[in-house]
């Protein structure tokens, strides 16, 4: 009876094992999926902290332009803004041969 009592025991003991085994390997599985999530976010935001200090710098720099006629002639070329009331005409030609 006490090498049966044995037997039983010992199985039980295996499959506790294997359970806690297989939970430590899903554990640190997890955890290191966590930690490479991590530092893929650290990096992304230490990036868009460069960027954002970048458009600061650009910011200031536009600021320091004194006059409106800057403000004016970038926002005319970069955002192809016009004023009210204004007629804008666009030559055919000109986009045609830009395509070919």
């Amino acid at each position: 009876m006490n090498l049966n009592l044995r037997k039983r025991f010992t199985g039980q003991y295996i499959a506790v094992m294997i359970f806690i085994g297989a939970l430590c390997v899903g554990m640190i599985g997890g955890f290191r999926f966590e930690y490479l999530k991590y530092r893929e976010y650290k990096t992304e935001i230490s990036k868009i902290n460069s960027q954002i200090k970048e458009t600061d710098a650009e910011i200031v720099r536009l600021k320091s332009q004194s006059g409106t006629s800057n403000l004016e002639k970038m926002a005319r070329q970069k955002l192809g803004m016009v004023k009210s009331g204004e007629i804008v005409y666009i030559d055919i030609d000109q986009n045609q041969n830009q395509n070919r």
